[in-house]
């Protein structure tokens, strides 16, 4: 391809990006072209191995890599992405040992201490202690139990993943702006097309296991009830995190389960936060 042809294409590229990413333009001539390859690179990643996230996702997540504000999750995104694999079984990018990944686990340590939640999951609850339970389908937990048996996060219960789920949750702003995201398409009236990144996949997995993929789980088939030990405090917390009253815990906990299955960042992530509170 000649140069006079790469610029008009680079041209249309912007074009293309400012419609994709109103909010972000305009471009500079180097982001137009880290964007462009960046999906260039996605059509091939979605050619070779079914896609887990939507474009724009990705190119906001990369536009923030070039920008200097990515997170944690943003560097594991683009580190999966860029590991080309023939299989669907591959082990999910582990979570780096940088000063980033170490503030995230001083967060969470610092939330738990605030909340009372023991940080060593082989401490018990010492007080105002209580059981949250919900509902899914025995479909959902043995979704659960696949993957944890392909590859468990050392000191992997389901326990532990509900309460470090929550933990991060509460504790991790770039987390917990995606699950949001995830449940304003999951759960907002009369969104035609959800913009979450993660809709789709967590649609499928929870349309797999009989949940439904908007709305309110309803449940009345293989309904199994799920429960997990934490504090008051932590389910207060909880509950005060909810945008609005039609919102529950339960779905919440359905969400932030669904989001760990599908998205193997956000897996590494929560696997490396269990085995740090899982050490001797």
């Amino acid at each position: 391809m000649t140069q006079p042809e790469d610029q008009l294409n680079l041209q249309a590229a912007r074009a293309y990006l400012t419609r994709l990413l109103p909010n972000l333009a305009p471009f500079s001539a180097e982001e137009v072209q880290s964007l462009t390859l960046k999906a260039g690179l996605w059509s091939l990643f979605v050619q070779t191995r079914p896609p887990q996230h939507d474009l724009t996702g990705q190119l906001l997540s990369h536009l923030r890599l070039v920008r200097g504000a990515e997170s944690d999750l943003d560097r594991l995104e683009a580190q999966h992405l860029r590991r080309p694999t023939k299989t669907e079984t591959m082990t999910p990018p582990r979570l780096l040992s940088d000063q980033q990944s170490q503030d995230a686990l001083q967060r969470l340590r610092q939330q738990a201490q605030q909340l009372g939640v023991p940080w060593l999951t082989r401490h018990p609850i010492e007080k105002d202690k209580t059981q949250v339970s919900y509902r899914v389908t025995g479909a959902f937990i043995r979704q659960l139990g696949g993957a944890w048996k392909k590859a468990a996060p050392k000191g992997g219960t389901r326990n532990a993943l509900q309460v470090t789920l929550a933990l991060a949750y509460l504790s991790l702003p770039d987390f917990r702006r995606r699950v949001r995201a995830l449940q304003d398409a999951r759960y907002t009236i009369n969104i035609h097309e959800p913009s979450a990144a993660d809709f789709e996949p967590v649609a499928a997995l929870l349309e797999s296991c009989g949940l439904p993929s908007r709305g309110a789980p309803t449940l009345r088939d293989d309904v199994v009830q799920l429960s997990y030990r934490t504090t008051l405090a932590m389910n207060d917390a909880l509950n005060s995190s909810l945008p609005s009253e039609a919102r529950t815990l339960a779905y919440l906990h359905i969400d932030l389960v669904a989001l760990y299955l599908v998205a193997p960042e956000v897996r590494a992530l929560i696997d490396r936060l269990i085995e740090a509170r899982a050490e001797k």
